[in-house]
């Protein structure tokens, strides 16, 4: 899934980077002093966003799904060592009861979407840049 929302990331930052093109034409041609030039790039920039975002939506739904799958049958191992080490405290039984909540930790820790937040804010940050700089000239 990981392998996924990287393409769909790699397939965005390609798609930003022609949009950077074209906003940079459009800004060294003058057309940068229209408005309806700058809300078309706007427009440009909304959906090379949801481009990105919007089938990512559905693989996150399966994420979460099987995440949440993999607490709910986990649990009942967890409660059978706890009773376990309830009624005999042993160190074997202890330790088997620490090793279940250090995964049981991992489990709650697994990602539910199929990418990291640093790749969401270089996207957002690779449009919005170029949109400012046109904003700019426009103003001054």
């Amino acid at each position: 899934m990981q392998a996924l929302g990287s393409s769909f990331f790699k397939m965005s930052i390609a798609i930003t980077l022609s949009f950077v093109l074209i906003v940079m034409t459009a800004i060294l041609a003058g057309l940068g002093n229209n408005f309806k030039v700058l809300i078309w790039e706007g427009l440009g920039a909304v959906l090379i966003f949801c481009f990105f975002l919007l089938p990512q939506i559905g693989i996150h739904r399966i994420m979460s799904n099987e995440k949440e799958q993999r607490i709910l049958s986990f649990s009942h191992h967890l409660e059978m060592a706890l009773e376990k080490s309830l009624n005999d405290p042993s160190s074997e039984n202890m330790q088997r009861l620490k090793e279940l909540f250090e995964l049981q930790e991992h489990l709650k820790n697994m990602n539910e979407w199929p990418f990291n937040v640093n790749s969401l804010w270089q996207l957002i940050t690779a449009l919005l840049i170029p949109l400012i700089l046109a904003l700019l000239e426009i103003i001054f």
